[in-house]
C-alpha cells in the first residue's frame, strides 16, 4: 500500500477532531503518521478528494493549506505564496 494512502486516512480522521477543538489528539494523530509514511499533513488542512501524492516522503502540507479536489502531488514539488 503506497504511504500515502494511510498519510490521507489517518489526516481525514484527524481533521474532523481538529474540526471539533480536539487539537492535542488531532496532532498526536498526525505526527505519529508523519513519522511512520514520511508525509506530514497538518490536521487543519482543508484536502479534496481524488488527491494523490506520488513520491511523498518529505511532503510537508500546513495547517492553512487548501487543496481542491482531483490534485497530484509530485516529489520535489514546491509551491510558494507572496501574501501582501
Amino acid at each position: 500500500m503506497y504511504p500515502y494512502v494511510k498519510a490521507l486516512y489517518w489526516h481525514r480522521v484527524a481533521h474532523e477532531l481538529y474540526k471539533k477543538g480536539e487539537f492535542y489528539k488531532a496532532r498526536k494523530i498526525s505526527q505519529k503518521w508523519a513519522r511512520k509514511t514520511g508525509i506530514e499533513i497538518h490536521p487543519g488542512a482543508q484536502i479534496g478528494e481524488g488527491f494523490f501524492i506520488d513520491h511523498g516522503h518529505g511532503v510537508v502540507i500546513g495547517e492553512t493549506t487548501i487543496i481542491g479536489n482531483n490534485v497530484t502531488l509530485y516529489q520535489r514539488c514546491y509551491i510558494r505564496w507572496n501574501w501582501k
